[in-house]
């Protein structure tokens, strides 16, 4: 018997031998019994057993597919929710990239503007340039610190400067603060405030609040 047993087992996958001594019995005792059972059976039980036998065949076929979907189904959402993680994290990194290059360019920008910048001293040069007589500057250049979490805060200040420029024509005014925001100083007019002079409407007086970025000291 256990030479037959050992023959019936030639060909069969090791990993599926536990599996076939659990259904059918070590020596197939099982199925024995099993087939033993259904010859005794009447014809009518015998049809009976078969149609049941199939219908539990086709409803354990059925619950593996399910199984099968709803696993693949899980997988699927993994996959996505795989996919979409790295694609966000590509989007990331890529503006990452680009923010880091705009910033780059931006430090050396402002490295260029503010190296050997005199800001009162560069606006008196621009207004004598155009022949405007400047009035009005602190003896102190003014500075405030950038917030404490700007990337820049330790090596740059924002500068803030008020003066005023007397008797001069709307042009002039107008050439003056295309001259100011012209250099490669990054200066920028913040406010302008024009007062008309009551003897002479063609001339006006006017208060500059320019602004920059200086190098800290």
């Amino acid at each position: 018997m256990e030479a037959s047993s050992e023959a019936s087992q030639k060909g069969v996958p090791q990993w599926l031998i536990p599996l076939r001594t659990v259904v059918f019995g070590r020596q197939n005792e099982r199925l024995e019994f099993i087939m033993d059972s259904y010859f005794k059976l009447p014809p009518e039980g015998r049809t009976a057993a078969l149609a049941g036998g199939f219908v539990v065949g086709v409803l354990v076929l059925v619950g593996l597919v399910g199984v099968y979907i709803a696993a693949l189904g899980g997988l699927q959402g993994k996959l996505d929710d795989a996919f979409e993680a790295s694609n966000k994290l590509r989007e990331s990194h890529t503006a990452y990239a680009m923010n880091k290059q705009k910033f780059t360019d931006l430090e050396s920008k402002l490295e260029q503007a503010s190296q050997n910048l005199v800001l009162i001293s560069v606006l008196e040069t621009k207004a004598k340039e155009l022949g405007l007589a400047t009035s009005g500057f602190p003896p102190q250049l003014p500075t405030i610190d950038l917030p404490a979490g700007n990337p820049l805060a330790d090596k740059y200040q924002n500068a803030k400067v008020e003066f005023r420029v007397n008797n001069v024509s709307l042009k002039k005014i107008t050439d003056y603060v295309i001259a100011i925001e012209s250099t490669p100083h990054m200066l920028r007019v913040g406010s302008l405030k024009v007062k008309s002079l009551y003897q002479n409407k063609l001339y006006f007086d006017a208060t500059f609040e320019v602004e920059g970025t200086v190098a800290k000291r």
